[in-house]
């Protein structure tokens, strides 16, 4: 939307989408225009008042991103080695993906705590942020003089 502009007839839209050209999109008498539909790229916007057939110069917004959420992401429901895969759903248009893990204790159990971390990274460097992650975990808790007690210290095999 845009203000309005005295004795103004009608008002040109422009639309400008990446690199590209500027496009009209409104010629009209209001002072808005919905848009939707719009794929993952950057856009940009002028608008110039007419009065007849006699228009003004244009005034330019700033550029504003529309980034797309894939349709679906695939994670195992479980794993025993801890090295899976996770893959999702492509976005028209998008330039890179940024991958998250939660962060947090996940369980107790009877040998100790499960930790989850949260990585926000750009997936060329995943597992090496997560093992430096990882190693500055492991040292800020030995700095922190905090043990994770684990209560199975000794097997003992008696025969009968």
């Amino acid at each position: 939307s845009w203000a309005p502009v005295s004795g103004a007839t009608g008002y040109e839209l422009e639309q400008k989408v990446g690199s590209g050209a500027w496009t009209n999109i409104y010629t009209g008498t209001g002072r808005s225009k919905s848009l939707s539909s719009l794929n993952t790229n950057s856009y940009q916007y002028r608008v110039r008042a007419k009065w007849g057939s006699v228009v003004g110069n244009f005034r330019t917004s700033s550029t504003t991103y529309v980034v797309k959420t894939p349709s679906s992401i695939t994670v195992p429901s479980n794993d025993a080695d801890g090295a899976y895969s996770v893959s999702w759903a492509p976005v028209s248009g998008a330039t890179g993906y940024e991958l998250e893990q939660k962060v947090g204790i996940n369980d107790f159990n009877s040998i100790g705590i499960e930790i989850g971390i949260r990585y926000w990274v750009p997936t060329e460097s995943y597992f090496q942020d997560k093992y430096q992650t990882n190693a500055e975990l492991y040292k800020a808790l030995k700095n922190a003089n905090i043990e994770i007690p684990c209560p199975v210290k000794q097997i003992h095999i008696q025969e009968h």
